[in-house]
């Protein structure tokens, strides 16, 4: 993209800047490379752990976010799954769900941030997060019941939407 298409005012503060200072605040590990503009760091969930990375794109002001989950797509599953992907970026609150490198879950989101010279505030970073945690964790049994329990996309993202009130 041009910088005439993004004009020659004062760009925004690198997020990865605010996003390492939060994480320095938490004491949260992260690795932090300035060179590439990304940030990595990982964070516990109901399923296992989650490898986050944030990825600054000066250029075109974008940060863009990922968590990937440590569950791999098994052999012979891939149709099934593209299907439930499909499914479930339908239902999905927040982000869109894909596959990444060898098959592994993750769930991406893209922030336009030209413009907003202040960059991000912890607080919109912490939704960021917690939403994509959130939505992970809703759809991760969907993958279950359609690569263990022999369920088709549609029945197993059905059954995983299932809201149950009350106490039993």
């Amino acid at each position: 993209m041009s910088t005439a298409l993004l004009g020659d005012e004062s760009l925004p503060i690198n997020p990865l800047d605010v996003i390492f200072e939060h994480f320095q605040s938490a004491e949260w590990s992260c690795q932090y490379d300035t060179a590439e503009g990304t940030l990595h760091s990982s964070i516990p969930s109901e399923y296992g752990e989650y490898t986050i990375s944030f990825v600054w794109d000066a250029e075109t002001q974008i940060l863009r976010f990922f968590a990937f989950s440590c569950v791999c797509v098994p052999p012979g599953k891939k149709t099934c799954t593209y299907e439930l992907l499909a499914l479930i970026n339908q239902d999905a609150h927040i982000g869109s769900f894909g596959l990444a490198g060898e098959g592994y879950l993750q769930i991406r989101v893209d922030i336009p941030l030209r413009g907003v010279i202040s960059g991000v505030t912890c607080e919109q970073l912490e939704d960021l997060v917690e939403g994509c945690v959130h939505e992970m964790n809703r759809f991760h049994p969907a993958f279950n019941f359609a690569w263990w329990g022999g369920m088709s996309s549609e029945e197993a993202l059905k059954l995983t939407l299932v809201h149950v009130e009350g106490n039993a």
